[in-house]
């Protein structure tokens, strides 16, 4: 009964997110979610015009889109934030996107991330180039390095990890940009193939919980814009369980023990239990 009464219905005014999942089937999940997106500094914008935070404007569009056809989440996207900003105390959820340029920040934001991260936050970062070793990649790392000190452990997220069976099951990370094997034109002259595949995603891992998801997969990129790719670079191409993997990210964030999120309900229940 007092699981009943406890219900993210009349928390969106209080909370960034509340989400419930039912205990009978972990498909049904219901409640809120305000999605942030990290907003990051670079020298110049991207080949396709775009600032290198945003480099893919339609992903987040689209994940919310089908996480609103899929669930009974409501999911709102509330802009962007920088590290330096004072409401990301409150956000559960970062998406972070690039592609090909490096990213910069000083030393209060490095401090502001690995102090949100410690608190219960949850970061997803994606290389849209899926470019292991390119500019973004590298400096990202450098960032959560920073950030987190002797803690930024970068592991494999094992594929047995509640993140890929949270909401829908997989046997490890779907395809990306990395297996999509369509042609890239990096200075609108030459095309180029990725050619690296990467079985696996990294994660950074504090107390037990995952707090840094870490792809060099491309899902931004297949997110936003392989429903669009021509025919002539052989799209368009279906992203569904890209997105049903987005939503297991959301998820999995909003209900990790540890998470903001998470504290949060103890701190509702705890209040509910004194009255």
């Amino acid at each position: 009964m007092r699981n009943e009464l406890i219900s993210s219905e009349n928390l969106s005014d209080r909370f960034e997110g509340f989400i419930e999942v039912n205990a009978a089937n972990k498909k049904k999940v219901r409640g809120f979610i305000n999605l942030y997106q990290l907003r990051w500094r670079s020298t110049k914008s991207e080949p396709n015009g775009e600032e290198g935070w945003n480099v893919f404007p339609r992903a987040l569009p689209a994940l919310q889109e089908y996480a609103q056809d899929s669930t009974d989440v409501r999911v709102t996207l509330s802009g962007n934030i920088r590290l330096d900003d004072r409401q990301l105390w409150d956000i559960p959820v970062l998406f972070m996107m690039g592609y090909l340029n490096a990213v910069q920040y000083t030393q209060q934001e490095s401090k502001n991330l690995g102090k949100w991260l410690h608190q219960g936050g949850f970061l997803f970062i994606d290389d849209g180039y899926a470019a292991m070793y390119g500019a973004f990649n590298k400096s990202a790392k450098a960032l959560l390095k920073e950030a987190l000190g002797y803690d930024a452990e970068f592991q494999r997220v094992p594929n047995n990890h509640w993140l890929y069976h949270c909401w829908e099951d997989f046997s490890g990370p779907p395809s990306g940009l990395d297996d999509a094997n369509l042609p890239l034109e990096l200075d609108g002259r030459t095309p180029r193939r990725i050619p690296e595949r990467y079985p696996y995603l990294e994660g950074i891992f504090l107390g037990g919980r995952l707090a840094v998801l870490f792809s060099s997969k491309g899902y931004s990129h297949a997110w936003g814009q392989w429903p669009f790719v021509s025919p002539t670079q052989g799209g368009p191409l279906d992203n569904a369980r890209q997105l049903h993997f987005g939503i297991n990210i959301v998820v999995y964030a909003s209900t990790a023990k540890g998470s903001i999120i998470d504290q949060n309900k103890a701190r509702v229940a705890g209040e509910f239990q004194r009255k």
